[in-house]
Order: C-alpha cells, then sequence, then structure tokens
C-alpha cells in the first residue's frame, strides 16, 4: 500500500487527475477531494480537513489491552454519541468532553477494565465515515422475520471504451476481480 499512495503521489505532482476508489480512510484523505458513499449513497463530499471539521462531534481516543471489553462496558453507557473500535483504541464520540472524560474513566474502573490513556483526539475521516454509516446501517437493517434483499446498484462492466468527450485511458484496476478502477485524464 505504501507503495501504490507514493507511485499515486508521484502522478498528482506530475499534475495527472487520479480518480481512487478505496476502503481505506487514511488514503483518502490523501486525496484532494472526496466523496464518502455508502449503499451507493454520496454521503458527504468535500476536501478532506473540511470533512473532518465539520464533524459535528469530540472524540476520546482510549488505549486499553481489552478494546472488546472496554468497548462494551461503554457502549453500555448511555449519553455518548458512538463507541467504535479500532485495532488496539476506542473512539467515543461525545458533545463535552471534560465531563465525558470522567464518565468514561468511571465507567471503566467499574468494569474493572485498565487503560493506558485516556484523551481528546482531532476526529479523522475513519471518524466520519464510520459514524455516518453506523446511523444509516441501524436505518436500513431488516426487521426480524422480514426479507432482506440488496438495493445496492448493478455495477456496470469496465470497458475501455468510455463514453467521455475527454479520452480516459485505463491505468490499473485496484485489486483482483475488482469493478474500482483509476483513471488518468
Amino acid at each position: 500500500r505504501g507503495e501504490f499512495c507514493d507511485i499515486l503521489s508521484e502522478l498528482r505532482r506530475e499534475g495527472v487527475t487520479i480518480l481512487v476508489t478505496t476502503p481505506y480512510m487514511d488514503e483518502a484523505s490523501l486525496c484532494h477531494r472526496i466523496t464518502l458513499m455508502f449503499q451507493g449513497r454520496a454521503l458527504v463530499q468535500g476536501r478532506p480537513k473540511h470533512v473532518t471539521a465539520d464533524f459535528p462531534h469530540n472524540i476520546i481516543r482510549i488505549y486499553t489491552d481489552e478494546v472488546q471489553s472496554a468497548g462494551e462496558a461503554l457502549k453500555r453507557e448511555s449519553g455518548f454519541g458512538s463507541v467504535h473500535l479500532f485495532g488496539d483504541r476506542i473512539h467515543v464520540a461525545v458533545s463535552d468532553v471534560s465531563t465525558s472524560l470522567e464518565r468514561i474513566k468511571k465507567a471503566l474502573e467499574n468494569a474493572q477494565i485498565a487503560f493506558s490513556s485516556i484523551e481528546e483526539a482531532k476526529p479523522d475521516m475513519e471518524d466520519v465515515f464510520v459514524n455516518l454509516t453506523a446511523s444509516l446501517e441501524e436505518e436500513t437493517r431488516p426487521s426480524k422475520g422480514s426479507r432482506s434483499f440488496s438495493t445496492r446498484p448493478m455495477a456496470r462492466e469496465n470497458t475501455t471504451s468510455a463514453p467521455y468527450s475527454v479520452p480516459w485511458r485505463w491505468l490499473a484496476p485496484c485489486g483482483a476481480r475488482s469493478t474500482h478502477w483509476i483513471l488518468e485524464g
């Protein structure tokens, strides 16, 4: 991934316009403009720094060896915007940092969960995407006993002749059997 990002950065410095699709929010953050999509819908568009700056919550980041247990303990508490696990850390979306810090510490102490640090953090693209999609997933989750089916739009076959007035050239697929492509214009 690192080498791929280096290649894209070099092409960008050369003035090449690149369209990238990626599930990695750190890669998306490197782009000039982004569109976060979920189930075929554009959720938010703009420059990465504006998208994260417009995030309506503060983030408290917690490091602990007991991520699963800590996450469950915090999800049982009410009053937090959201609680999401990211590998070795937890991000809690809150409105008021000072009150929430004390509530989080108390909840973890009551659950007898040790933590190495709890700190305020700037929201990143992952926070924005996870919070947006989590609320939409709740809305679209089928009720018990109902049949569910995919409402995702069907992908168009990738071809080398695109109906654009600008001559586009496919550079490379972004993975085996992928419908995501990088374009050079």
